[in-house]
């Protein structure tokens, strides 16, 4: 009986300080770790490099899928202010995205980085929520080094932050009664996020996406802090707050506001 086909992973390779892709190879799912959910080195011929976020984040869902996204910083040694991190903290897991060129259109651009950092995340997950931004804290604590930090942490534990909300983008739209409405979003990478949605408000932009199911997976804020009035109380109606995470604050809003 001949032996079955070596399972093998398509892997793109992007630099995290440009958001470039630098190298693609079809690498045997065995080869790969199980999870980079842990602090993860690869080297690639003679250099070391920092997974800084791998999507997805687990060789079943890679090997299933057959693709895999990561996300690499070098390591150096020869100056240390070289290997700081701008960001205290970083979300492990982007949304899926399509590639090829978008004729037209106004997208909201956005740096892989800025993802999910300013967020509505359901209060059913105060206890993640608290062990999030304790290590954030810590990072702040102890990894401060200069306008940097030597490490960061990689946010694992909201995989899915309005889980229980059921929030719909026309209740969104409708909601916010934007003045801008993007026809997507886009990284820096030339990405184009699937379902992805981005209103213009009058300070910031709210963004997000849609899973399959027609449902917003992810509600976020960009270019501040502060959430529209009515979005608070939007939030504050369906159980939801808001979360900076590299502020490192947590807003839960009354019913009343």
């Amino acid at each position: 009986m001949p032996d079955e086909p070596r399972r093998t992973v398509h892997v793109e390779f992007v630099d995290a300080g440009t958001g470039a892709s630098f190298a693609e190879a079809d690498l045997p799912v065995e080869s790969l770790p199980e999870s980079f959910a842990a602090a993860t080195t690869l080297h690639l011929g003679d250099e070391p490099w920092s997974v800084v976020r791998a999507d997805p984040p687990t060789a079943a869902e890679f090997g299933a899928s057959g693709r895999l996204r990561l996300t690499l910083r070098k390591e150096r040694t020869a100056d240390p202010a070289d290997i700081l991190f701008s960001l205290p903290t970083l979300e492990n897991v982007l949304p899926p995205v399509e590639y090829g060129a978008a004729a037209g259109g106004r997208f909201l651009e956005l740096h892989e980085d800025d993802w999910r950092q300013v967020e509505f995340v359901a209060l059913r997950w105060q206890e993640q929520i608290d062990a999030c931004l304790d290590a954030i804290r810590r990072v702040y604590a102890e990894e401060r080094a200069g306008i940097g930090f030597r490490n960061l942490h990689v946010r694992t534990e909201i995989p899915a932050p309005l889980d229980g909300a059921a929030v719909t983008l026309d209740e969104l739209r409708a909601l916010l009664d934007p003045a801008l409405t993007y026809d997507g979003i886009r990284f820096a990478d030339g990405g184009i996020v699937r379902g992805g949605f981005a209103f213009g408000v009058p300070v910031g932009t709210v963004y997000g996406y849609e899973d399959d199911g027609r449902r917003v997976a992810a509600l976020c804020l960009h270019g501040t802090e502060d959430a529209p009035e009515a979005l608070r109380t939007y939030a504050a109606a369906n159980g939801l707050c808001l979360i900076d995470w590299c502020g490192a604050r947590q807003t839960v809003f009354d019913r009343g506001e």
